[in-house]
Formats: structure tokens, C-alpha cells, sequence
């Protein structure tokens, strides 16, 4: 995958709340509900993150390509705009950080976990 550049503004992610995860499948996505306090700054505007979810395969691509999975981390600020970070995933190694995810664990067969950390999956 070739480097890709763009003139855009810094975001910096701030993502220390831990807390537990609150998952839902919508039919459409996995979406994670997260605790409040963790959030991007934008331009310094601060957009805090709302929830994240899964789509797989990707629902955009790069230079054409899809990928196994995507996800996108949905902020929102006082005035209710959006700002949606996403993340595409090559296919590789096991993740133990996806593993945690009760969607993920029941794929596998493996017993769900009373309490998620989030801020182990938002590092």
C-alpha cells in the first residue's frame, strides 16, 4: 500500500477514560458505546467520541481497494457536529485488543467478559 498524503489539519486524540464498552449490533454495524470523556480536538475544538463501530468488509476504500474491515470512531461537538475518524484493517495475526470485544469473542466460541475496558481498545 503506497504512502498517501493531504493537507489537513492536526487531530490530536485524547482517549484516557477507561470504562466499560456497551455494544450493540445494529443490523448494519457493531457499534461500541463508549463512556464520556474521551474526544479528538479539531482545529481546537474539542469533539468528544460518542461510540465507535465495525463494517466488514470496508465501506470505502483506497485506490480502489476494500478492506477486510473498517471501523469509524464517531465524535461530536457542542453543536452537534460530527467529525468520523476511520480505520481500515489488513487481514493478520490474531488481536488480542479485538479479542476483548464480546462480538468478536462470540465468533470464536470463547466466553464473554463481564467488563470491557475501553481504554485499551481506544489506545
Amino acid at each position: 500500500m503506497p504512502d498517501l498524503s493531504a493537507d489537513l489539519p492536526e487531530l490530536i486524540f485524547d482517549y484516557e477514560k477507561g470504562g466499560s464498552l456497551q455494544e450493540i449490533n445494529t443490523g448494519h454495524a457493531i457499534q461500541e458505546g463508549v463512556n464520556p470523556g474521551n474526544y479528538i480536538q479539531l482545529l481546537e475544538e474539542r469533539f468528544e467520541l460518542k461510540q465507535f463501530h465495525f463494517h466488514s468488509s470496508s465501506e470505502h476504500t483506497v485506490d480502489g481497494n476494500y478492506f477486510p474491515m473498517e471501523v469509524h470512531f464517531v465524535h461530536q461537538n457542542e453543536e452537534s457536529d460530527f467529525v468520523v475518524v476511520g480505520v481500515m484493517f489488513a487481514e493478520g495475526e490474531r488481536n488480542e485488543i479485538m479479542d476483548q470485544l464480546p462480538s468478536f469473542r462470540a465468533k470464536r466460541g470463547a466466553a464473554q467478559i463481564q467488563s470491557h475496558n475501553s481504554r485499551i481498545i481506544l489506545e
